[in-house]
């Protein structure tokens, strides 16, 4: 409804049912958000709960490749979070009821983040939600919360992120929230081959290694400010970055 600027849509009224009750949610709002108690939530509601945690981020331009699978992005630079909503929808006849599985299509879906703005090469905590449909078309029971499928780490290779939701069903809608706050990412300028930086990224200690001797390192923010300075007569050198900021240190 964003991508095509119809955004009222979301406010129309229909009638639910849950095989044995049918009721309407227009008095509370937007429709279709909770149960006939007007207070358990519905999937819809945690779709449109994820959507309003989009809006105070910038909007990302996203593409598809398949036409009934669509993605909604977001970033906020003041947090380095990036945000995905991805769904899959399917057609009916008539609203004609049907089995879970009868008209679904099942696939891998994957997500293809380029130019990931905080971080060029490492990894950055991930955490995946799915918000699952309901077993039958029209017929919701209350979702208490959606269903974390991941919570840990992804890689990020030459400024990209590809994410793999495997399984993924006509109907069912995942969240995707990235935070790069609690690493520390290093940008690395070589200009010798015997030189190596690790860990990258970096939350406590980073080790730079180098057969050639280093007399001093300086760790400068995106601002040009030196933020650490240290001094080295080894060939391998371990600094303590736990204390430092977030963000890209050169």
């Amino acid at each position: 409804m964003e991508q095509n600027n119809i955004p009222w849509a979301n406010t129309a009224c229909w009638n639910n049912f849950d095989g044995i009750t049918n009721w309407s949610n227009c008095n509370v709002g937007l429709n279709g958000l909770f149960w006939h108690d007007e207070q358990s939530p519905l999937p819809a509601y945690w779709i449109t709960r994820a959507y309003a945690e989009m809006q105070n981020g910038k909007r990302i331009f996203c593409t598809n490749s398949d036409p009934k699978t669509l993605a909604l992005s977001s970033k906020t630079n003041s947090l380095q979070e990036m945000r995905v909503l991805v769904g899959r929808y399917y057609s009916i006849d008539n609203g004609t009821f049907l089995p879970g599985d009868v008209g679904k299509d099942s696939s891998n879906v994957s997500i293809t983040i380029i130019n990931y703005p905080y971080l060029t090469i490492g990894s950055v905590p991930l955490v995946i939600q799915k918000i699952p449909k309901g077993n039958l078309i029209f017929q919701n029971s209350p979702l208490n919360s959606p269903i974390t499928v991941f919570n840990g780490t992804t890689n990020v290779t030459g400024g990209s992120i590809n994410i793999t939701l495997p399984n993924f069903r006509d109907g069912d809608v995942y969240y995707a929230y990235l935070n790069s706050t609690s690493i520390i990412g290093i940008q690395e300028n070589i200009s010798k081959n015997d030189l190596s930086v690790f860990p990258n990224p970096a939350s406590s200690f980073i080790h730079i290694n180098s057969e050639t001797l280093i007399t001093n390192i300086q760790l400068v923010n995106v601002l040009g400010d030196v933020v650490l300075k240290e001094f080295n007569t080894d060939g391998i050198k371990t600094i303590d970055v736990s204390s430092l900021k977030a963000g890209f240190i050169f």
